[in-house]
């Protein structure tokens, strides 16, 4: 299975979340091996909580070094936060027991 976890320090509504991770990864994720399998896997997205925007910029730092497709979306402004605020940070899509190493620890949202 191959899936793709955003860590969000805040919570969105999920369809934001969605929205917002598609379109900050399509073009790449077009370029990868793993876009087929996760497209044809039901384009899984699993949501996981940080403690703070350092622990997320912390996990997407160790996922890239890894190798991992990673992404940081900051926020637009218009609802509850600050324009510019990083409040998602996004890994994958990748195998499960890749993102696993670096987010199998972390809780769901």
């Amino acid at each position: 299975m191959t899936a793709a976890r955003p860590c969000c320090r805040r919570s969105a509504a999920p369809p934001t979340l969605t929205l917002a991770f598609v379109l900050t990864f399509e073009p790449a994720l077009t370029l990868t091996l793993n876009w087929q399998s996760w497209v044809g896997g039901g384009e899984a997205i699993i949501v996981l909580g940080v403690d703070s925007a350092e622990q997320m910029k912390s996990l997407l730092s160790e996922a890239a070094q890894k190798g991992l497709c990673t992404h940081c979306v900051a926020d637009a402004g218009r609802t509850e936060v600050a324009p510019g605020t990083e409040t998602v940070g996004c890994i994958g899509p990748a195998p499960v027991q890749s993102i696993d190493v670096v987010t199998g620890h972390l809780g769901l949202l």
